[in-house]
């Protein structure tokens, strides 16, 4: 299956991760979304100048360091949870650390 073109504003962030030194992919992107790392689109832009804010830019880098091979991006995505303390990722984050606290009793 074909992807659709990618968003400008996602090639826009991909761009200005790229200047810090790593590589995204707007598949990469999307699935952070979906697990609620990176916020909404519409969230990335400062409403004065249009830009793409650079907490933004520096959680899609960290984001993307973590993503690298043998890494695990789980803690840092839970750190992000945390700091943007919405009910979605406060369920996913208690239902995260119940998992982990769990997993030495199976």
């Amino acid at each position: 299956m074909t992807r659709s073109k990618p968003p400008a504003l996602d090639l826009a962030l991909a761009d200005s991760v790229g200047k810090l030194g790593y590589t995204i992919s707007p598949t990469q992107l999307e699935r952070w979304r979906t697990q609620r790392w990176l916020r909404r689109p519409a969230d990335w832009t400062d409403p004065a100048t249009g830009e793409i804010r650079d907490e933004i830019v520096h959680r899609a880098a960290w984001l993307a360091h973590a993503s690298t091979s043998g890494r695990s991006i789980s803690w840092i995505g839970w750190t992000y949870w945390a700091i943007d303390d919405t009910p979605e990722t406060a369920t996913r984050l208690r239902a995260a650390v119940a998992d982990a606290l769990e997993r030495p009793r199976r």
